[in-house]
């Protein structure tokens, strides 16, 4: 199964996401970015990474800059997703390095679609 590294800070939306992804991708939980940042320093490579722009510590942005500036980490394949309603973010994230951007409160169907089609770039996918 593909892994999906998800970074978001609103424990409903980690458990929604876990309840969504879990049948067809092993799924890890990070609450900031920080702590995802050291989980992929541990070694671990996912799939794809789900990322919100509102996180403590570090924001979603520059969670990804940092990631795309990294050489064992920048092929790995980010959406982006916020509920923020600034019409140029969704243009700013892809500027940065994001495959595909998702606005809050996305549905299930559309989150799952959006994976795949970004694996399907990336020649990973699941099913």
């Amino acid at each position: 199964k593909p892994s999906v590294l998800a970074i978001e800070d609103d424990q409903p939306l980690c458990w929604l996401i876990e309840r969504i992804l879990s049948e067809d991708f092993d799924v890890t939980i990070k609450r900031e970015g920080i702590s995802a940042m050291e989980w992929l320093l541990e070694g671990n490579i996912p799939s794809i990474i789900l990322c919100d722009f509102v996180l403590p510590k570090i924001d979603g942005l520059e969670f990804l800059e940092n990631l795309t500036k990294s050489g064992a980490f920048n092929k790995v394949p980010v959406i982006m997703f916020s509920s923020v309603l600034d019409e140029n973010f969704p243009k700013k994230c892809i500027d940065a390095g994001a495959s595909a951007f998702l606005e809050k409160p996305f549905d299930p169907p559309a989150l799952i679609k959006t994976i795949n089609e970004v694996l399907e770039k990336n020649k990973i996918s699941a099913r």
